[in-house]
């Protein structure tokens, strides 16, 4: 008997303990409706969050489990007044994520009370990643009126051009895309030395937004008839009068970037390498060059049929060489720069920044195959056996890895130093 009552007791006593897999921490969610929630923001002078999620959606239920029950993310949603929305694209919010032009889950969309979009957050983040992602882009709350009203009072307000550019960067339709290109312009035009620190970062935005209406064009079988007119307008304010001709027979092309036409390629390449020269020219900046990455991997889903033409990858290649800072990013670049066989002088300038900025010795080793590729054989062995002495004196076993890629391009005795890699078949 006394032993029922201990194992009971001890019972209790475990149930009443806090379980560490459950969370007492939840997002209140507003049930009243998204325009409620609009009203409820302008009275407390917050913002609205809507999460689209999907109930069939890992990531969704992923997101409930770890970014919906943070502490940490209810604390910052408190702290800056935001009222939580979610709906259902499949369900209640079908109409609404259609408008929005979500078509992935999770994406977490804010607004200003006026109803203006401020920015969103597309795919799974953890808490630690989603709330110094929302503190981005709440960073600048001003509404889009607010903007538009400093624009017409100072039309050569470089910072307001940018962030009205960045209120339309998710709209569907072809007037915002149209009137964002022109505002990207316009903001590189009037800080063209990077001076406001608007300039830069303009300019990498500006190439992702035409870059994105290359995208446009890849899925014209896809594309409305009724809207195909607002995709030919696209392309048209990008690639300029040339690559007006792109959308004017759409219903002719393949699901392919490589369906375009060589007038479309050469004036995506021209406007890139336009961009690169004004970048070179504004000393010191750094800007974020995610969008780039990103826009630019969505011209390159294998999975949707979609190739971007390799002249078009080495504009933007060479372009991000010049930015990156990164030496991850950094060493994709020069990889990408040897196996092309093209533009071995900036592949080898982004192989050492990487080299610069990481320990990682296959840095080491891809500017010694870049040298190589380059004739500076004897360079090279000199560099990679450095590095390699370096490791082995501080008992790194990467060494071994630096010294077999030395013997690659040293030449054997009486022999000849192995042949450069060629770059793929154009």
């Amino acid at each position: 008997m006394k032993t029922r009552t201990t194992a009971a007791a001890v019972l209790v006593i475990v149930l009443l303990l806090p379980s560490p897999c459950l969370s007492a921490a939840q997002v209140p969610w507003d049930g009243d409706g998204f325009d409620a929630a609009l009203e409820k923001a302008g009275k407390e002078k917050g913002f609205v969050m809507l999460a689209v999620l999907a109930s069939w959606c890992g990531y969704c239920r992923k997101m409930e489990q770890s970014t919906w029950s943070s502490q940490g993310v209810v604390d910052a949603l408190a702290e800056k007044r935001i009222v939580p929305v979610r709906i259902d694209p499949d369900k209640d919010g079908k109409a609404r994520a259609r408008r929005l032009g979500v078509s992935s889950y999770p994406t977490i969309v804010f607004f200003a009370p006026d109803g203006g979009e401020l920015g969103r957050i597309a795919g799974f983040r953890p808490p630690d990643q989603f709330i110094p992602a929302m503190g981005d882009i709440l960073a600048d709350p001003r509404s889009e009126a607010e903007l538009r009203e400093l624009i017409a009072s100072n039309p050569e307000d470089a910072a307001a051009l940018y962030a009205l550019s960045k209120r339309l960067a998710f709209r569907s339709d072809a007037e915002s895309a149209g009137e964002r290109l022109s505002l990207l312009r316009s903001a590189v035009e009037k800080d063209p030395s990077n001076g406001r620190e608007v300039g830069a970062q303009a300019q990498i935005d500006w190439v992702a937004a035409g870059l994105a209406r290359m995208r446009w064009l890849a899925f014209v079988d896809q594309i409305p008839p009724q809207i195909r007119n607002d995709v030919d307008t696209l392309a048209g304010s990008w690639f300029g009068a040339e690559g007006k001709a792109v959308g004017e027979n759409l219903e002719s092309y393949e699901t392919s970037t490589s369906a375009l036409s060589e007038s479309a390629v050469a004036a995506a390449v021209m406007r890139i390498a336009q961009a690169r020269s004004a970048l070179e020219s504004m000393e010191g900046a750094e800007p974020d060059t995610a969008i780039l990455w990103q826009t630019a991997g969505q011209l390159d889903d294998r999975r949707k049929g979609l190739r971007m033409p390799a002249e078009v990858w080495d504009a933007v290649y060479a372009l991000l060489a010049d930015v990156e800072r990164e030496p991850v990013p950094l060493k994709r670049i020069a990889e990408y720069m040897l196996q092309r066989g093209k533009n071995l002088e900036d592949a080898e300038a982004a192989a050492r920044k990487s080299m610069a900025a990481s320990s990682d010795p296959g840095a080491a080793i891809l500017v010694g195959r870049i040298l190589h590729a380059r004739g500076r054989t004897e360079e090279a062995a000199a560099m990679l056996k450095k590095t390699a002495e370096e490791l082995r004196a501080e008992g790194d076993p990467r060494s071994d890895e630096v010294e077999k890629a030395l013997q690659m391009i040293q030449p054997a005795e009486g022999g000849d130093p192995g042949s450069p890699p060629e770059g793929p078949a154009s």
